[in-house]
């Protein structure tokens, strides 16, 4: 066959298609693992325009003490930490921060705090905001003025943590979502443990957030450097529409900015599995990250799993079971065995509680569940599509080096040479364990001249990746053996 390059494009470079359903060697050039994260912001920085931060207060900095992304950049650089400590050892990727401006028009989401006393003896009152537990020492008559004060001179001092502001008047404590949007309806605030005797804590709704803060600029702003893993503090079906768009442009053949988008969901799994059952989702470079009831934000989870995926430079990573450094959920929240398989089936990346009390990722995979609306298993986990992609540009960079020679003409032994750069960056991969089967395709690796085009190479490529192992099938049978003294006897 002579290629899937229209005739009409005569642009010099090599462009890159995928075959997703048939089923001291070249050495791998080092890739960029950068992160980036979306989210809104009032800091600094321009709005739709990437910029690399190295640290927390950097990140503060650009975009706004408490705003939505600087939580994002947080919950990013404690997984990095986590994972440069972890038993194989990760470093830490670049990260990106793209500030997005809050909805002029829309509401910020209000909770209310009510306090009552006075208090008949000293304690502790504890309230909950977005899985951080604000903790106020109250004293014996303390008013419910004074404890109110006090919850917002601690809320004041961990403003850096916090997706919200305070304000109080007499005994109520208003908590203010730091943008304009619907994202302030995913806010979690709960009082915790016994109220201090003499003393009531009571959280009410109050304004519910409205509008959405617009991602297309931002993604755009995106194409023009190599990011791995994108994560979005958005989750909602006009996002999907969005980021398909982009990855449409990204992954396009002269485009080559191969990447995944991360989406983060706390609310039902049925929500969850509904937007990666969406007409634009259903795609191997997309994944719906799904918590039930987890306390923190859904971007924080999603920047996470993104994060952690980019700490390793291997892409056949398998990162079943894997913890993160996120807020819990309320134990009764824990996904179940059969919800996890509902996850799954749907094109879900489902979290769950460890033993522990802390939250792992089950297992990562992508949206792409079926292929011609038929269940479709190959493209189901994230490992084989970064893989494929990590292989392609490994593949690219080979034979552009071959290409930029000045003297070579579009002979023979230019087929020859490209064909020979392929196959050893595919024995380098079955040799780190990537790829396999390597030898028993060598015969599909095909260089050759377009029929119709004389200054044109057509490449034909098979990848064949090494699948991750998700389970072990044991057996355990119990013999009952004679006691040693009664068989000696």
């Amino acid at each position: 066959m002579p290629g899937n390059l229209p005739l009409d494009v005569r642009r010099p470079g090599t462009f890159n298609y995928f075959d997703d359903t048939s089923g001291a060697r070249g050495q791998l050039a080092a890739l960029d693992l950068s992160v980036a994260l979306m989210g809104m912001a009032d800091g600094v920085a321009s709005f739709d325009t990437p910029i690399q931060v190295g640290n927390e207060a950097e990140a503060d900095l650009a975009c706004g003490t408490g705003s939505e992304l600087a939580l994002l950049a947080r919950a990013a650089f404690r997984t990095a930490r986590k994972a440069a400590g972890a038993p194989v050892r990760g470093s830490a990727p670049p990260l990106w921060l793209v500030p997005i401006e809050a909805p002029s028009g829309g509401t910020k989401r209000t909770v209310t705090v009510t306090f009552t006393g006075p208090a008949t003896a000293g304690g502790e009152e504890i309230v909950r905001i977005a899985g951080r537990e604000i903790r106020v020492l109250v004293a014996d008559e303390d008013s419910a003025t004074t404890i109110a004060a006090a919850f917002k001179a601690v809320c004041d001092r961990r403003a850096y943590e916090l997706p919200v502001t305070c304000s109080v008047a007499a005994g109520v404590a208003t908590l203010s979502y730091r943008h304009k949007s619907v994202n302030g309806n995913d806010l979690v605030v709960e009082a915790v443990g016994q109220p201090v005797a003499g003393t009531t804590v009571v959280v009410a709704d109050g304004a519910a957030g409205a509008g959405a803060a617009d991602y297309e600029d931002g993604l755009a702003a995106l194409l023009a450097r190599e990011y791995g893993a994108i994560a979005l503090a958005n989750h909602a079906a006009a996002d999907i529409v969005d980021v398909g768009a982009h990855l449409d442009e990204a992954w396009a053949p002269d485009v080559k900015k191969y990447r995944h988008v991360f989406l983060g969901e706390t609310g039902t799994l049925s929500t969850a599995t509904g937007l990666a059952d969406d007409t634009d989702a259903n795609r191997k470079e997309l994944v719906v990250v799904s918590f039930e009831g987890g306390w923190g934000l859904p971007g924080e989870y999603a920047a996470a799993v993104a994060t952690m995926v980019q700490t390793k430079s291997k892409p056949n990573c398998n990162w079943d079971n894997i913890e993160i450094p996120v807020p819990p959920c309320a134990d009764a929240d824990s996904y179940i065995s059969s919800e996890l398989e509902a996850a799954i089936l749907g094109g879900v990346t489902a979290l769950q509680l460890t033993p522990t009390g802390g939250v792992k990722i089950v297992r990562l995979v992508t949206t792409k569940a079926t292929e011609n609306s038929l269940p479709f298993e190959p493209l189901r986990d994230l490992a084989v599509s970064k893989t494929q992609a990590y292989y392609a540009k490994q593949i690219d960079i080979a034979m552009a080096r071959i290409m930029s020679d000045p003297e070579r003409g579009a002979d023979a032994d230019l087929d020859k040479d490209l064909r020979s750069a392929a196959i050893e960056i595919l024995l380098k991969g079955q040799e780190v364990r990537d790829l396999h089967n390597v030898e028993a395709h060598l015969a599909e690796v095909l260089v050759y001249s377009h029929p119709d085009v004389p200054t044109r190479k057509v490449a034909e490529i098979p990848e064949s990746v090494v699948p991750n192992c998700h389970q072990l099938d044991s057996t355990f049978r119990l013999f009952v053996e004679a006691p040693l003294a009664a068989a000696a006897a």
